[in-house]
């Protein structure tokens, strides 16, 4: 018995005097996640809001920045040791959430620490900052997670405003109207008879999900929101009716758009995916509103829009969206004056003036939220180029397995062949 003691012992201190297994990749990137899971809450950390001024006041008052640069560049550090070829596709894709995050943390530092000190914030606009351009550009990265400079933005609007337009005018003058009404019910059971006529092309093309909550529809009491058609929250679409009646033909896309397949759908799906500890507090607003702005495209090639008259609402709204590039461009990085960006405005949207100077208002105090929506939709429609032996079906569901994802991203997420 004793002599098999000593042997079990000795052969414990063999074992002890090895040199220590070497971790691979996914070993190590686990750890990393780990220590961001469990490190990143105690941060003093600013969160984003839409006003600039309360962003920046957020950011360059943030305690304990030193500790916040040691923690983001260990990370980065800490990741750049690792072999990307023992990662597997998973990983990979862990991997560079880590690393876009860890480093758009970085760049803040480094503008916070430029700021001189004493120096106020002002509410001529982002442009009229100290490092006006440099902050823009953050917000930029910050707002859409795509990866697009302003000129290649702002060309980008152009590109989009001259295919809409032509579009537009490939309708013809003399669409068949729904007409308007003020009627509550009437609307309401339009809604109801658009999403039942449309379920079965819904089923066919993006991921099953019987559990998903049912959609209510009602009217909208928030009247800061007066001026667009509608919006979402809580599992409730809600419709405006204010000081004009409801334009009937705005239904499909609107419902589209912050219904089903977009808003209400999407982040409901969400809830039912499992992601990585260390992601439970990072979403992407270029993702959920580029999907949102996304499938209102996808929906004229499955046939969602049922008369021209309502795939020209969509094409009215898509080319707001697509003028806002030109402006949030114009008015944060070359600093347009309000009158230089309506001018702007004019030349793409007539008759459109009062929600045009709202829209600049909107993009001189959030500036680079407005980006969101097309930038996003173009990283899933460039990504879905490269995606062609997938369905439809397929690729919303491997799009949509992650949850929120930066945008720039989608493309890796679709490669990996999940």
């Amino acid at each position: 018995m004793f002599a098999k003691r000593r042997s079990f012992l000795a052969y414990a201190l063999a074992l002890a005097t090895l040199p220590a297994m070497a971790r691979t990749g996914g070993d190590e990137l686990a750890a990393v996640m780990d220590h961001w899971a469990s490190g990143y809450g105690s941060l003093d950390l600013p969160t984003l809001a839409l006003s600039y001024e309360t962003f920046l006041a957020d950011v360059l008052d943030a305690a304990d920045r030193e500790a916040q640069e040691k923690f983001f560049a260990g990370v980065v550090s800490r990741l750049e040791r690792i072999d990307a070829t023992e990662l597997n596709v998973e990983e990979t894709l862990e991997h560079a959430i880590l690393r876009y995050e860890s480093e758009l943390q970085l760049e803040q530092l480094a503008l916070a620490g430029a700021w001189p000190a004493g120096r106020p914030i002002n509410d001529a606009g982002i442009h009229h900052q100290h490092d006006g351009r440099r902050w823009y550009r953050y917000l930029v990265r910050l707002w859409t997670s795509a990866a697009a400079s302003p000129d290649e933005i702002a060309a980008y609007g152009r590109e989009e405003i001259a295919r809409i337009k032509a579009t537009m005018a490939s309708l013809g003058p003399d669409l068949e109207a729904a007409g308007e009404t003020r009627s509550e019910r009437r609307i309401e059971a339009a809604f109801d008879a658009y999403a039942n006529g449309i379920s079965a092309t819904l089923d066919r093309h993006f991921p099953a999900f019987p559990d998903l909550p049912p959609l209510s529809v009602a009217r909208g009491t928030n009247a800061a929101l007066a001026q667009v058609p509608g919006y979402y929250g809580n599992d409730r679409l809600a419709y405006n009716l204010f000081d004009t009646p409801f334009d009937l033909d705005q239904i499909p896309w609107l419902y589209i758009h912050e219904g089903n397949p977009g808003h209400h759908f999407q982040l409901n799906y969400e809830t039912t995916r499992e992601v990585p500890a260390y992601r439970s507090g990072l979403n992407y607003s270029g993702f959920r509103e580029g999907w949102a702005a996304y499938v209102e495209a996808v929906g004229h090639e499955i046939g969602l829009y049922p008369t021209d008259a309502a795939r020209l609402k969509q094409l009215e709204w898509d080319l707001i969206r697509s003028t806002r590039l030109v402006l949030d461009v114009g008015i944060n990085d070359r600093g347009w004056t309000d009158a230089a960006a309506l001018a702007e405005w004019r030349r793409h949207i007539v008759g459109l003036d009062a929600i045009g100077r709202r829209e600049i208002e909107r993009m001189r105090r959030w500036p680079a939220q407005v980006l969101t929506y097309k930038l996003g939709a173009k990283a899933i429609l460039e990504a879905r180029t490269h995606a062609s032996e997938r369905t439809l079906q397929e690729f919303h569901t491997v799009l949509l397995s992650e949850r929120s994802i930066p945008v720039l991203l989608v493309g890796e997420l679709l490669r990996g062949g999940r």
